[in-house]
């Protein structure tokens, strides 16, 4: 909502808020081993989305929350099946 509200539904816009609330804080923070490279903590939360954009369009499901390397939650993965004639009966939104 807030990204409506603030006019920023542009791709662009939607990394900008993405990263707004993940990598910018920590670099304020100035946390150590954060981000995805060898040797950092393994701290990260797995969404169902191709990328940042469609990860905040789609409402992500999400898949998998680790910390320190140790799965604290899972959600399987979301599906849509479809009942209509002609039609595939389910589909991956994400394809």
């Amino acid at each position: 909502m807030g990204l409506h509200v603030a006019q920023m539904t542009g791709q662009d816009a939607m990394r900008a808020c993405f990263t707004a609330v993940t990598d910018t804080p920590a670099q304020i923070l100035g946390l150590e081993g954060y981000g995805l490279h060898v040797g950092a903590k393994a701290d990260f939360v797995w969404l169902q989305a191709r990328d940042v954009v469609e990860a905040i369009r789609l409402r992500a499901a999400r898949r998998l929350v680790v910390r320190g390397g140790v799965v604290l939650a899972e959600t399987p993965r979301r599906e849509t099946r479809l009942y209509l004639e002609g039609r595939p009966h389910s589909t991956d939104l994400l394809r």
